[in-house]
């Protein structure tokens, strides 16, 4: 299940020989902060169309992920703040 999505815009302002590796480099990046279970996307502005239909597809399918925190600590309720 996917609970974040990053998405690299405007890659079509580099050249077209450089796009690959700046592709490649935030797809590394993005998965070594996050993990490679999450989903990264390029939107490119020459086929948008294309690109922000499968992100809103992508979107409507993702759901949050279950907090387990929450259920592992306690509430304190301050009875005089």
């Amino acid at each position: 299940m996917v609970g974040l999505i990053g998405v690299l815009q405007h890659l079509e302002y580099a050249s077209s020989k450089r796009q690959p590796q700046i592709k490649k480099l935030f797809k590394r990046y993005f998965e070594s902060e996050f993990t490679d279970r999450h989903k990264f996307m390029c939107v490119n502005a020459l086929n948008c169309e294309t690109d922000i239909n499968a992100l809103l597809r992508q979107i409507a399918v993702t759901f949050p992920e279950h907090l387990t925190w929450r259920e592992q600590r306690s509430y304190m309720l301050g009875k005089l703040v």
